[in-house]
């Protein structure tokens, strides 16, 4: 039995997620891997398996890929790509993490 993902009522719990967890969950909606958004963020790979187990306990998903369907389903952040890495840590912002085909992802969204 395949399980359901309904993005919308995970939707309202986007404000229960950090901005850090919000930038992972973005990185692993592109594609990268744990070591990839660590080096991306200059973090540890532990620290961003912690992480991403943070976000599935917080919205309730039980696997990687379900945090991909939630955050392409979430609108743009206020938060500039980058910025949840730096904020407060005295990091340089990490560079945006937009590709074609997060762009292709984003646009196919069924209405």
């Amino acid at each position: 039995m395949q399980r359901v993902i309904d993005p919308a009522p995970a939707a309202t719990q986007a404000a229960t997620l950090t901005a850090i967890e919000q930038e992972v969950a973005g990185l692993i909606a592109d594609g990268l891997s744990n070591q990839a958004i660590a080096k991306r963020l200059g973090l540890g790979r532990m620290t961003v398996s912690q992480h991403v187990a943070t976000i599935l306990w917080r919205l309730g998903l039980r696997a990687r890929h379900e945090i991909a369907v939630w955050a392409i389903a979430q609108p743009r952040s206020e938060i500039p790509a980058g910025a949840a890495a730096s904020a407060g840590t005295g990091r340089r912002s990490a560079p945006a993490r937009t590709t074609a085909s997060t762009e292709t992802a984003r646009a196919w969204r069924p209405d």
